[in-house]
């Protein structure tokens, strides 16, 4: 992931092309969670422990977070809690990144939609 950082960076990008890079980063990180999921061993499913699934993807966002709180450590007005590049901005790109790709799959994500769409 640190090779991609310049594509996180507000020095480099203007805030909408980080917004944009963030995004498809995430929607990248879904679909490959995804063929995760769909190559878990037999008996092993969503179904059966969405709590530890979602927790996966919450941990994934708050590492996310903390990659571009660091790449823009030196941006004024860039932090955790103000600026443009809120903790909660990439908790809402998640939301919908991983809610889009759940969608094509629901029967499989049907216990993990409904709490991506409360988080949201």
């Amino acid at each position: 992931m640190i090779s991609l950082c310049f594509l996180l960076s507000a020095q480099l990008n203007s805030v909408e092309a980080v917004h944009r890079n963030l995004y498809k980063l995430i929607l990248l990180q879904a679909f490959r969670f995804h063929a995760c999921v769909r190559s878990l061993p037999l008996g092993q499913s969503v179904k059966k422990s969405p709590r530890i699934f979602l927790e996966m993807i919450w941990t994934m966002s708050r590492a996310i977070s903390q990659i571009v709180q660091n790449v823009n450590k030196a941006v004024p007005g860039c932090s955790a809690d103000a600026g443009p590049l809120q903790s909660q901005a990439v908790q809402l790109y998640f939301c919908l990144a991983f809610e889009t790709v759940f969608r094509s799959s629901r029967s499989l994500y049907r216990r993990l939609i409904p709490a991506l769409i409360k988080r949201k």
